[in-house]
């Protein structure tokens, strides 16, 4: 029984764990796409998608972000 109860505990932990680490990534990346910071509105209906939505979320941002980077306009006159 208390086996199974600090089994139950490290897969809970590590799930919150992983969430909270994806929900930074996807605030920092978010900040990156946009351009600006999320309002609370909007960082709440991030937090409150699925762990499957969010990890999509997540590579989406990261996708557009890697592609989509600023031109080297240093060479203008």
């Amino acid at each position: 029984m208390n086996a199974t109860m600090i089994n139950n505990r490290e897969y809970v932990e590590t799930l919150h764990g992983m969430e909270s680490n994806i929900n930074l990534r996807l605030l920092v990346h978010a900040k990156k796409f946009y351009g600006t910071s999320l309002n609370d509105k909007t960082k709440q209906e991030l937090f409150a998608l699925s762990l499957e939505d969010k990890m999509w979320l997540l590579n989406q941002y990261e996708e557009e972000i890697k592609f989509n980077k600023q031109p080297d306009l240093s060479d203008l006159y």
